[in-house]
């Protein structure tokens, strides 16, 4: 089971990306797909992140790791062109 910080950061990171698969009219059930459509948009998840709340909350605490792991997990998700739940 996912802790509340771990399912905020899976969300952020399947919102961020069915954001530009609709823009790029990419199927999102098609791993290829997924991570030819998102090869311009990597760069963007980090600052587009630390504008959440969830990075406001965790980052510079004790919480911190953790969340620098569901982060690690999800973007690996996305490059293998699959989508957090």
């Amino acid at each position: 089971m996912m802790t509340d910080m771990e399912q905020e950061i899976a969300t952020f990171f399947r919102n961020f990306a069915l954001r530009i698969l609709a823009l790029e009219h990419v199927d999102p059930h098609a791993p290829h797909q997924v991570k030819m459509a998102l090869l311009n948009h990597y760069e963007e998840i980090y600052p587009a992140f630390t504008l959440t709340v969830s990075f406001q909350k965790y980052a510079h605490t004790v919480d911190e790791p953790r969340m620098i792991e569901a982060y690690k997990h999800n973007f690996s998700l996305l490059l293998m062109g699959k989508l957090p739940e």
